[in-house]
């Protein structure tokens, strides 16, 4: 399926896109956090993870030019009773605010309606994105389409020397999410403090639930005819 939006199209990436969308994604995240927390490493993974399908699971939109301008993935996981599908988006700053956001949102729900159909309708399925707490415009469209604050959380990025490397992993970098038992999205909340060792990122934890299990639903249904 191809979708036209000003001189752009969407396709699914290819494997030899992976440098250019680990481009992308730190263009997007610098201006916010001064760093780079995702690295091609991260990428691969994310494209190699169990049951993730890169021709179905992702999206990335592109220019005239075959320049990645947007990318997106899905990611399905499940947890007790609880299908989470789990949304990584990141659009270019200059191409931000062109519905770009919101054209890559419908696609994913759309795909993960087509996933959850292979799942048992007990369960309750919910989308989920983790938003930088500062980035309001990206924080007010996902509210727009549904999404609800959960809670926030602290993402700890360390970056160790080749001493610390040894020691504690194959990899220089380490990643750390720490929840914050909160609501609180207060401006002056945001607190961002980076050393040579570690930088640490708030984020909020957004979900919209898009299907709730069957007995659930009936139980519901019934209260509403007791009330009726």
């Amino acid at each position: 399926m191809i979708i036209r939006l000003s001189n752009l199209s969407t396709r699914p990436p290819v494997l030899d896109d992976l440098s250019s969308v680990t481009a992308l994604v730190a263009r997007c995240d610098l201006p916010l956090t001064g760093l780079a927390e995702v690295v091609e490493e991260d990428i691969n993974r994310r494209w190699f993870a169990p049951g993730f399908q890169l021709a179905t699971d992702a999206w990335t939109i592109i220019t005239h030019t075959n320049d990645i301008i947007s990318y997106a993935d899905i990611h399905s996981k499940l947890d007790g009773q609880t299908l989470e599908f789990e949304i990584f988006l990141r659009v270019h700053p200059a191409y931000r605010h062109r519905g770009i956001e919101t054209l890559l949102i419908w696609l994913i729900e759309e795909r993960a309606r087509q996933i959850l159909e292979e799942f048992s309708d007990r369960l309750r399925v919910v989308l989920s994105i983790a938003l930088p707490v500062q980035d309001q415009s990206i924080i007010d469209l996902f509210e727009h389409q549904g999404y609800l604050l959960t809670h926030t959380f602290w993402r700890l990025l360390f970056e160790h020397n080749a001493q610390q490397q040894e020691r504690f992993s194959s990899s220089n970098r380490q990643m750390v999410d720490l929840v914050i038992e909160t609501t609180n999205l207060q401006g002056d909340s945001v607190v961002r403090r980076q050393t040579g060792i570690y930088s640490a990122r708030q984020y909020g934890l957004y979900e919209k639930i898009i299907r709730e299990p069957v007995a659930q639903m009936k139980k519901h249904f019934e209260c509403e005819e007791l009330l009726a």
